[in-house]
């Protein structure tokens, strides 16, 4: 005790007075003056002990601030006024009324988006023309824009979700324009004043997509991103030429999984000239947009974002994570990746930026233009503006070095204002050295206890996560009180953190209290701790390192803050001094505590993804929500557990009491709190669905007889949380339209309802209501040879136009027939199950998946398009020959059905409804 209050740095003749006092003094005033001294230093011990604690939790708290400012900052919008070389997020925002808030819904197959939003977007490129050539005569060297509307059709392999399919499209659209480096000229020139087709051009493509998902306006995805590059191809066009070209593709398809970009990098004539791509994208709206993937490899792109990127946000971790496919989400970056070629031969490398913040109105009615922050779209237009100029202007986009091609970059932005970046050879050598001054500094370290330490630390933070999920598991699966965290995702951290929290403490307390009792001073208890937390942050860093992963940085930052602290502590001769420790402590809280928090608020932001993970197990919300929360509270806590060994025991047992009652209040809370709320609402997939019977198929057989078996609403949830509330409703709405106005059960809805939306399906279950309203026009029978009937008054089919069997094998051709664009899914099985498609039209090799979801093995094929994609014709050849059983679904973006408008407009306000006309059918081919 008397190190901790440094009484053995006493000067020697202070010493010998009191020797002298103490020799003449009388036995009862040794003995006085002995409990008087015991006394004096217990209760300055528990005084300046507690304040030390105390101090260390302020300064976590004040530094959780700092973090949690620096991830929401953003910076100013610029206004309408703003001068026009510069990026205006006031004139970005005008794109984003029309096509969100006038055009609304946009998809794929749809007039909103195969029409209107192509005229808007063509009107506003012609206007820029227009405006370029003004420019031009004001003696501004401006570039040569060129326009090309593709309408392209195509096949392409897929894999999402762990599921294999093959993913076809129909003249779907992409609206391209070149900006090229050669000067400008009247849209009416012939062809030729430009950059001819084939010829050796390098460019720069800029892309993101103006179609939606169903029941989204899509403000945020993408058309935000759609607004950006306007406004940057406005820039562009009427400033002097850049020395390269850059393409803007403003992509027409990627909701029916990033169709139209494979379609334009694989048929269109331009796409053989560029070499690196930028992509823009939202599963979010509003805050910071992130950059989460770049390359592969081509380090020089990293570089290029450091140097330039006046708001960045963007880190290898988030790659790593992203990569990792824990999230369920991909973009049209992996179609550029995987499909185009530079002209060295690599795979194009590129940017992947998007919006992940208030996730919450992803793919809903919400995603509107007042849900996007202020300052958003500026930070990533100014990014965006700031890479297109540079790398427009770059010698590595034409002819980069074979080092720089073959380079990877470690990156990380610093609270938004640059970019720390090496390379990963570096990163490698910097990890390794960093576990290496760890381990030796550890190895001679001088404290007692100090493996048990870091074990005590390693197997806290693992077992402290139990604690987490047990009360997840009471509160979601014992109480029902599911998702109660969902709105506020503050809450979910405190309900499912608090007790790792306490589970951690008890443990140090426990360890503690056995080291005090063979006489270890708090001193040694307290940095044989710390250096546990250190070295528990070395290993992290250690085993990531070995994997080659790029995100071992994080722990790589950490640990080094570490010992940087003690480092700090020596140069000021106090390394175990109590006042060596409070010089220390702050700096050793700097870069965990910070930046820590800057990243942990990163990943408590992708937390909505719960709302959209599926029901297979209702609970897996709530333990994905504990797990999080846990290892957050317990790494912030990480710094501060070693100085609770400083707490009298009246102390502790009162932070632990309060804890417990602040848990208590939290648990109780649950019972009170609805999961949802009109801002943060609950999704349901409803549809309005049309069976029909089995139909029996031969060349050219008409299936005109072919009944109605049932019509139906199919209600379902996409998370685990309560149904109930939603089911009672919905069946409450469907009494109002019986004689009796009893309310039926509501039976589960078959699995066939679901074979429809693969590779999704597996995520749904839910509710079916019998017996509803008819839509009429999917009851028309399909005649191609009456003009006089309306093309979206078609009920969708299948018929056989030719069929040969030759020795071993057998081919058809197949003929779908939806009247109108639709998205339909194919499923196609053989009875033998020998059998196996050997070759067919659409992809070089016919993909076979086979789970016990489909029951057997399938073939899938998954199919959208624009406009004139009614028919969709293939053929494929099977060996040995075979009866063959298809299933046919169709999704009709253009219907609108009555009955499920007025069931859509009677659910509550907390729900996100995407709503759709279906049919399905199935058919066997003897």
């Amino acid at each position: 005790q008397r190190r901790v209050h440094g009484n053995f740095w006493r000067f020697p003749k202070a010493m010998n007075i009191r020797r002298r006092k103490a020799e003449e003094a009388t036995p009862s005033q040794i003995d006085q003056s002995r409990d008087d001294d015991r006394g004096r230093r217990a209760h300055t011990a528990e005084s300046v002990d507690f304040l030390l604690f105390f101090k260390a939790l302020a300064i976590t708290a004040l530094f959780v601030v700092v973090g949690l400012a620096a991830f929401y900052r953003l910076p100013t919008a610029k206004p309408e006024s703003a001068p026009l070389n510069e990026f205006s997020e006031a004139r970005a925002r005008k794109h984003i009324v029309e096509l969100s808030d006038n055009i609304g819904v946009r998809l794929v197959g749809s007039h909103n988006n195969e029409v209107l939003a192509v005229q808007y977007l063509l009107g506003q490129i012609h206007a820029i023309q227009e405006e370029a050539l003004k420019a031009s005569k004001k003696g501004v060297k401006v570039p040569h824009v060129e326009v090309s509307v593709q309408h392209v059709s195509g096949a392409l392999s897929f894999e999402m979700l762990g599921g294999l399919f093959t993913n076809a499209y129909s003249n779907v659209t992409n609206i391209i324009v070149r900006v090229s480096a050669t000067p400008a000229v009247s849209r009416s020139a012939p062809k030729g004043a430009g950059i001819e087709d084939g010829e050796d051009v390098s460019a720069l493509l800029v892309s993101s997509h103006f179609d939606t998902a169903w029941s989204s306006p899509a403000a945020s995805d993408a058309t935000s991103g759609i607004a950006i590059m306007m406004e940057s191809l406005r820039i562009l066009a009427t400033s002097d030429r850049l020395p390269h070209t850059v393409i803007f593709n403003f992509n027409g398809a990627e909701e029916t999984l990033l169709q139209a970009a494979h379609g334009f990098i694989t048929k269109h004539p331009w796409a053989d000239q560029i070499q690196a791509f930028i992509n823009l994208e939202a599963a979010g709206a509003g805050g910071p947009a992130l950059l989460f993937q770049i390359g592969p490899n081509h380090g020089w792109l990293a570089e290029a974002f450091a140097k330039v990127a006046p708001h960045p946000r963007g880190s290898s971790l988030a790659q790593d994570i992203f990569q990792s496919g824990v999230i369920p989400s991909d973009t049209d970056f992996r179609i550029y990746r995987d499909f185009g070629k530079t002209k060295q031969e690599d795979p194009i490398p590129g940017y992947d930026f998007a919006y992940f913040c208030n996730g919450y109105v992803y793919h809903t009615h919400l995603d509107r233009l007042n849900m996007i922050t202020e300052g958003s779209i500026q930070q990533l237009g100014d990014n965006v503006l700031a890479l297109i100029k540079y790398l427009a202007a770059s010698a590595e986009l034409v002819d980069p070095p074979v080092e720089a091609r073959n380079s990877h970059f470690v990156y990380t932005d610093v609270f938004g204002f640059y970019t720390i970046i090496y390379s990963r050879s570096a990163g490698q050598m910097f990890n390794f050295v960093v576990c290496i001054v760890a381990l030796f500094e550890w190895y001679k370290l001088k404290v007692a206890n100090k493996l048990q330490s870091l074990l005590v630390v390693i197997l806290g933070l693992v077992l402290s996560i139990l604690p987490a999920v047990s009360t997840a598991l009471l509160v979601a699966a014992g109480f029902g009180n599911y998702m109660s965290w969902f709105p506020r995702p503050g809450f979910g951290v405190l309900l499912y953190g608090l007790p790792s929290l306490i589970f951690f403490l008890f443990v140090i307390r426990f360890i503690s209290r056995r080291n005090s009792r063979k006489n270890i001073p708090l001193w040694e208890q307290e940095m044989s701790l710390y250096w546990g937390v250190t070295m528990f942050f070395t290993l992290g860093l250690a085993i990531l390192n070995h994997f080659g992963l790029d995100s071992a940085y994080f722990f790589m930052f950490l640990s080094a803050s570490c010992l940087i602290s003690f480092s700090f502590a020596a140069i000021f001769k106090a390394t175990f001094r109590m006042d060596g420790w409070q010089v220390a402590l702050p700096m050793a809280l700097v870069v965990p505590i910070i930046y820590g928090t800057y990243v942990m608020v990163h990943v408590v932001n992708l937390m909505h993804i719960v709302g959209r993970i599926g029901v297979q197990h209702i609970w897996v919300g709530d333990v994905a929500m504990a797990v999080l929360a846990s290892v957050q509270v317990v790494f912030l806590a990480l710094i501060l557990l070693p100085f609770s060994v400083r707490l009298s025991s009246k102390q502790f047992n009162g932070l632990v009491r309060s804890l417990f009652a602040v848990l208590l209040v939290c648990i109780v809370a649950t019972f009170f709190l609805m999961p949802y709320d009109d801002t943060h609402p609950k999704r349901l997939l409803i549809s309005h669905l049309h069976e029909f019977e089995t139909s029996n198929l031969t060349v050219h057989a008409k299936t005109d007889n072919t009944r109605l078996l049932r019509s139906s609403i199919v209600v379902s949830h996409m998370d685990s949380g309560p149904m109930d509330a939603v089911s009672l409703h919905v069946a409450e709405q469907h009494a109002l339209g019986l004689a009796d106005h009893t309310i039926p059960p509501l039976p589960l809805a078959p699995k066939l309802v679901w074979k429809g939306l693969y590779p999704l399906s597996v995520f749904f279950t839910g509710y079916s209501i019998e017996n509803v309203s008819v839509h009429e026009p999917l009851l028309t029978v399909p005649d191609p040879s009456n003009p006089s009937l309306p093309g979206h008054a078609l009920r969708p089919d299948v018929s056989v136009a030719s069929d040969v069997v030759s020795g071993v094998s057998r081919t058809l051709a197949i003929e779908t027939y939806t009247g109108a664009p639709c998205w339909s899914t194919l499923h196609i099985s053989m009875k033998n199950e020998d059998s196996v498609i050997t070759s067919w039209s659409l992809t070089d090799h016919p993909l076979r998946t086979c789970s016990a979801h489909l029951e057997g093995c399938v073939y899938i094929i998954r199919h959208a398009g624009g406009i004139g994609s009614g028919h969709f014709n293939f053929n494929f050849t099977i060996s040995p020959p075979s009866s063959i059983n298809l299933f046919f679904s169709t999704k009709i973006p253009d219907f609108r059905s009555p009955v499920l408008e007025k069931w859509t407009k009677s659910l509550p306000s907390w729900t996100a409804p995407l709503t759709l006309v279906a049919t399905i059918q199935e058919y066997n081919i003897a």
